[in-house]
């Protein structure tokens, strides 16, 4: 109870290792969320994984020194490093874009890609209905006026919400469609 708090030592801190993990969660998590997206359960694994990132960047060599921690962590057997403008041959894929890098999910072994496709036009249209009804409540001049500034606040925000989901499933309903 009486005694100091412990003293930061200099040798122990290490210069860039915060930003070195940051980029290493954020492709865990993107590669996470397009597995989430696809309805992909987490015990199964997936053959491979690409992240496309310009080689000699910082971000390319710490993903090169983590591919076993990413493999094993997002229950893939294999991750590729490429090129951003090499051409794609993996079939069908979701893709999500996280700081200087393009994590891309090859999906077409282990999905019904036209049952995939569809099912991603029907949750398309489903948000887009919502957007529909929070900007029909926005474009009210009345509700404006009379409803309190933090439920008009979050009316917009389910636009911008709806919006940027929108163009990421249709974003991954194009690379599918390929």
């Amino acid at each position: 109870m009486r005694t100091a708090w412990p003293e930061q030592k200099e040798a122990f801190m290490f210069a860039g290792v915060n930003d070195d993990m940051r980029i290493l969660q954020d492709v865990v998590r993107s590669l996470r969320n397009l597995r989430a997206e696809a309805h992909v359960p987490p015990q199964q694994w997936l053959n491979r994984a690409v992240v496309r990132v310009a080689s000699g960047t910082h971000t390319a060599e710490v993903l090169k020194a983590s591919v076993n921690q990413v493999c094993n962590l997002c229950r893939v057997r294999e991750v590729l490093l490429e090129e951003p403008g090499k051409e794609w041959a993996y079939g069908a894929s979701l893709s999500s874009v996280t700081g200087d890098c393009e994590v891309k999910l090859p999906v077409g072994d282990v999905l019904d890609v036209p049952k995939e496709i569809a099912r991603l036009q029907g949750e398309i249209a489903a948000v887009e209905k919502n957007i529909a009804a929070s900007q029909a409540r926005l474009n009210k001049a009345d509700f404006v006026a009379r409803a309190p500034a933090e439920v008009v606040e979050k009316e917009r925000g389910k636009v911008s919400e709806g919006t940027a989901q929108v163009e990421r499933l249709k974003a991954n309903l194009e690379s599918l469609s390929r």
